[in-house]
């Protein structure tokens, strides 16, 4: 996930953010200014 190879689903992300104590958005954000086509696969 970390290099963009492996994205995770939706309940990944909220797994992650209980362990990390934060908020989804703080782990989604970086997407906010993403050409969002562009990393979906084909």
């Amino acid at each position: 996930m970390e290099v963009g190879i492996k994205f995770p689903n939706l309940l990944t992300v909220l797994r992650l953010a209980v362990a990390l104590e934060c908020k989804v958005t703080d782990l989604v954000r970086v997407f906010d200014k993403t050409d969002l086509p562009s990393i979906l696969p084909k």
